[in-house]
């Protein structure tokens, strides 16, 4: 990623699929069990960064079919180091449940 300090905020992007594949375009991917309500949370830290969420924190991933997608726009205001973690999170129904983190 390229952030850069004063600029323009960047767009980061989870996305959490019913059925798992890869497009094949190089990105990081991790299979993730679906299934639930899936809640998806990015922590950012340092360098003064701002990670400002665009949708909802949680949504429904039911079925093969399903597909859900988590934006934030992230900016900095100093140059430095950047830490971005991602939790993503499997509630039972529409409870806060959790079955897995």
């Amino acid at each position: 990623m390229r952030l850069v300090a004063g600029g323009d905020p960047l767009p980061f992007r989870a996305q959490i699929l019913g059925s798992w594949r890869s497009d094949g375009s190089g990105e990081t991917r991790s299979k993730t069990s679906a299934g639930a309500q899936i809640g998806v949370k990015l922590y950012c830290s340092g360098a003064q960064v701002r990670c400002t969420p665009l949708p909802s924190e949680r949504r429904s991933v039911i079925s093969k079919k399903d597909t859900a997608t988590w934006l934030w726009d992230e900016s900095a205001e100093k140059a430095g180091t950047v830490t971005l973690s991602v939790t993503v999170t499997a509630y039972y129904r529409g409870s806060d449940t959790v079955l897995l983190e």
